[in-house]
């Protein structure tokens, strides 16, 4: 279990890795960034934080906290 500071703990953490730029795009090395936009997308989620780096969001996902 991963845990937030004065928040309930998450459950999971889903990682999609990519490389950045332009050399790397819509290749399989981006395969990660990609199923990110789509689940972003259908499932109505903004990745739109920025932590350690990287674009984060929290959501449920059925009762769990992803």
């Amino acid at each position: 279990m991963f845990f937030r500071r004065n928040k309930e703990p998450v459950s999971w953490i889903v990682v999609f890795l990519g490389n950045p730029g332009v050399k790397y795009e819509n290749t399989r090395h981006n395969a990660g960034f990609m199923v990110a936009d789509v689940i972003e997308k259908k499932a109505n989620i903004k990745l739109n934080k920025i932590k350690f780096n990287s674009l984060t969001a929290i959501t449920t996902i059925g009762e769990q906290q992803v």
